[in-house]
């Protein structure tokens, strides 16, 4: 006997595992965004990155290898004195740090460059991350402030992370949600 009360439950089942599998979907997507008078590039396993490639669309890559190092360039419009700085990783409901700096200036420097060990940057997450995620960066002080925002894309088996594994077994719940709920409940 099938009720109105199954075909609401149905129904419910049915939007609970198309929102689930929506999340799932669009999860990390967010715009580049670039706010002040600062530029800047990188350099990753050849390519160059620049604030052009940073979107959901063509992010800046990170490849699977160990041993990467991630030559930077920055440059401000003004000189900016007294600065604070840092750039993290959003992850989750929270951002981790991967660098923070400081300093006067007192040489009035309008530009900077140097080199990052990848490596360094995966060991400060708490776990193995693959996928798409936002990084932020931030510079700041007398004279003037920046921030920006870039999609990285962290390359590697997402299987092989406990938040892949996580996602794989909510998809397939939803999977045979959607599967039972289509065929109105019936085994």
């Amino acid at each position: 006997m099938y009720t109105r009360q199954m075909e609401r439950a149905r129904l419910r089942l049915l939007l609970a595992g198309v929102v689930v599998f929506g999340l799932l979907l669009t999860a990390g997507a967010a715009a580049a965004i670039s706010v002040g008078p600062c530029d800047g590039s990188v350099k990753i396993d050849g390519t160059t990155y620049t604030p052009e490639n940073d979107s959901p669309a063509n992010p800046i890559v990170i490849p699977d290898k160990e041993g990467l190092v991630a030559e930077w360039a920055g440059s401000t419009d003004g000189v900016i004195k007294n600065h604070t700085g840092d750039v993290g990783v959003v992850v989750g409901p929270g951002t981790i740090n991967l660098a923070t700096w400081d300093g006067e200036n007192a040489n009035d420097e309008v530009e900077s460059k140097g080199d990052y060990n990848v490596d360094d940057a995966r060991d400060l997450l708490p776990f193995d991350v693959v996928g798409l995620y936002e990084l932020r960066a931030a510079h700041s002080g007398d004279g003037g402030s920046c921030s920006a925002t870039a999609m990285i894309l962290i390359e590697g088996n997402p299987l092989s992370t406990p938040a892949g594994q996580a996602a794989a077994a909510g998809a397939g719940i939803s999977f045979v949600g959607l599967v039972l709920a289509g065929r109105g409940g019936k085994a």
